[in-house]
C-alpha cells in the first residue's frame, strides 16, 4: 500500500509537470506567432527592394507553424495517456481504501458493543497499519484497566461485606456493654443507699460514745479501786479516689477501691469483734468487782456486828466497817452503771458489725459487677480504692480500776474521733460514687453514639455494596479474556 501511494504521488507529479510544460509550450507558440505576424507586418511595410528578405521571413514562419503542428498533437496524446493512468490509479486506491475501511468499521461495531477481544487487522504495512496498531494498543490498555476495575470492585465488595459484618458484631457488643453499665449503675445506687445507712449508724454510734464518755467522766472520781488499761483503739479509714480524664482510669480505680474496701471491711469486722471481746472482758471484770463489793459489804456488816458486841472498845472498828460498807455500796452501784453502759455498747457494736457485714456483701456484689463490665469492654476499667482501715489491737492491762476507767474514757474519745473519720469517709465515698455514676452516664452516652455510628457505617456499607454491584453489572457488558492481555508496546 505504501509503494502504491508513492507511485501515485510520482505519477501526479509527472502529470503536473506535463500540463505545466504544455501550458508554457502553448504560451510560447502564441508568443512566437505574434512575433512572426509582427515581423510580416514589418516586412510588408518595407519597400519592394526587400523582397528577398520578405521571402525569408515567410519561410521561417512556415517552418515554425509546421513545427508547432507536429509538437502540439504529440503533447496532447502524451497528456491523455498520463490522465488515463491517473484515473486508473485513483480507482485502484479508492477500491483498496473502501475494503480496508469496511473491515475496520465491522470490527469497530463489535468493539462498540463491548467485545474488547476484537482487534483491527494489521495485514498491511502502511499508515493504516500504524493507526490500527495504536488503536489496538488502546483496546489492550482499556481491557487491562477494566480487568483491574473489576478486581478492585470485587475487593471493595468483600470489604463492604466485612465492614457490614463487623458493624453488626460491634452493635451487638455495644448493646451488651450498655446493659452491663446499667447493671453497675444500679449497684452503685444500691451502694449509695448502704453508705447513707452506714453514715447514719455511725452518727448514732458517735452520739452514744459521747454519752458514754460523759458518763465515765462523772463516775471516774468514785471508781478508785478499779484499774483497767485499754490501749488506744485506732481505726483509721482512708478513702482515696482518683478519677482521671479517661473512663478507663475511672473504671480501674473503682475496681481497685471496691476490692480494697471489701478487704478493709473484713478487717473492720475483725477489729469490731475484738472490741466486742474487750468489752465483754470489761463486763466480766465489772461483775467480779460487783461481787467483791457485795462480799466487802457483807464483811463490813459482820465487822460492824462484831464491833457492836465489843462495846465501847469496838466503836472505832464499827465506824471503819461502816465506811467500808458505804464504799462497797458505791462501788457496786458504779459497777452496775458501767455494766449497763457496756451492755449498750455491745449492742451498738453488734449493730455496727451487722451493718459492716451487709456493706461487705454489697462490696462483693459490686466487685463482681465491675469484673463483668471489665470482661465485656476492654477499654473500661473501673477502679475504686475503698476503705483502708488499720486498727491496733486492744491491749488489756489491769492495774487499777481507775486506770481501766481512764483508758476506757480515752478509748471512747478516740473511737468518737474515728467514727467522725468514718462518717467523713462515707461522705467522700458517696461523693465518689456520685461522680462514678456521672462517668457511667457519660460512658452510656458515648456507647449510644458509637451504636448510632455503627448503624451508619453498616448502612454505608450496604449502599457501597449496591454501588459496587452496579459497577460490576456495567463491567460485565465488556467481553475480556481472563488470560494476560498482550502488551501493546510489544508489537
Amino acid at each position: 500500500m505504501k509503494l502504491t501511494y508513492k507511485v501515485g504521488l510520482g505519477i501526479l507529479t509527472l502529470l503536473l509537470v506535463f500540463f505545466t510544460s504544455l501550458v508554457f509550450s502553448h504560451l510560447r507558440q502564441v508568443e512566437q506567432d505574434e512575433r512572426i505576424q509582427s515581423l510580416e507586418k514589418l516586412v510588408s511595410s518595407l519597400s519592394p527592394l526587400d523582397t528577398s528578405i520578405h521571402e525569408k521571413v515567410k519561410e521561417i514562419s512556415r517552418v515554425s507553424r509546421q513545427e508547432s503542428s507536429i509538437v502540439h498533437p504529440f503533447n496532447l496524446r502524451f497528456g491523455g495517456i498520463i490522465l488515463f493512468l491517473s484515473i486508473l490509479f485513483w480507482f485502484f486506491i479508492d477500491r483498496t481504501l473502501r475494503k480496508t475501511m469496511a473491515q475496520a468499521l465491522s470490527t469497530l461495531k463489535d468493539i462498540s458493543n463491548g467485545d474488547l477481544n476484537k482487534r483491527l487487522d494489521l495485514g498491511s504495512k502502511d499508515e493504516f497499519a500504524v493507526l490500527f496498531h495504536e488503536f489496538n494498543g488502546i483496546l489492550t490498555s482499556l481491557g487491562t484497566m477494566i480487568q483491574k476495575v473489576k478486581q478492585v470492585a470485587t475487593n471493595t465488595e468483600n470489604i463492604s461485606l466485612n465492614l457490614a459484618t463487623i458493624s453488626e458484631e460491634s452493635t451487638a457488643e455495644l448493646e451488651e456493654i450498655r446493659a452491663n453499665i446499667e447493671m453497675v449503675n444500679d449497684k452503685s445506687i444500691h451502694l449509695d443507699e448502704e453508705i447513707i445507712s452506714s453514715n447514719r449508724l455511725a452518727q448514732e454510734v458517735k452520739d452514744f460514745l459521747s454519752n458514754v464518755v460523759q458518763l465515765i467522766s462523772t463516775q471516774i472520781s468514785s471508781i478508785t479501786e478499779i484499774t483497767i488499761f485499754i490501749d488506744k483503739l485506732s481505726s483509721l479509714i482512708k478513702h482515696t479516689i482518683k478519677i482521671s480524664e479517661t473512663k478507663l482510669e475511672i473504671t480501674d480505680a473503682l475496681e481497685k477501691t471496691a476490692s480494697e474496701g471489701e478487704l478493709r471491711m473484713r478487717e473492720s469486722m475483725a477489729i469490731i469483734s475484738k472490741v466486742s471481746s474487750s468489752a465483754n472482758v470489761i463486763k466480766e471484770m465489772s461483775d467480779v468487782i460487783n461481787d467483791i463489793a457485795d462480799r466487802t459489804n457483807i464483811l463490813a456488816m459482820n465487822a460492824a456486828i462484831e464491833g457492836a458486841h465489843a462495846g465501847q472498845s469496838g466503836k472505832g472498828f464499827t465506824i471503819v466497817a461502816y465506811q467500808i460498807r458505804k464504799l462497797a455500796e458505791d462501788t457496786s452501784k458504779n459497777s452496775r452503771e458501767i455494766s449497763k453502759s457496756i451492755k449498750t455498747i455491745l449492742k451498738d457494736i453488734q449493730l455496727s458489725k451487722d451493718s459492716t457485714s451487709r456493706t461487705d456483701g454489697f462490696f462483693m456484689d459490686m466487685v463482681q459487677g465491675i469484673k463483668e463490665v471489665m470482661h465485656s469492654i476492654r477499654d473500661i476499667k473501673e477502679s475504686m480504692q475503698s476503705l483502708s482501715s488499720r486498727s491496733d489491737q486492744v491491749i488489756e492491762s489491769l492495774s487499777t480500776f481507775i486506770g481501766v476507767t481512764s483508758d476506757v474514757k480515752l478509748s471512747a474519745r478516740e473511737m468518737n474521733k474515728k467514727v467522725e473519720h468514718i462518717s467523713d469517709s462515707m461522705e467522700n465515698l458517696n461523693f465518689i460514687s456520685t461522680e462514678t455514676r456521672g462517668g457511667m452516664e457519660e460512658i452510656t452516652t458515648s456507647v449510644q453514639q458509637l451504636y448510632k455510628a455503627a448503624e451508619h457505617v453498616s448502612n454505608a456499607g450496604i449502599k457501597n455494596n449496591e454501588g459496587i454491584s452496579e459497577i460490576e453489572r456495567l463491567i460485565e457488558r465488556f467481553k475480556i479474556n481472563d488470560k494476560q492481555l498482550p502488551n501493546p508496546a510489544s508489537f
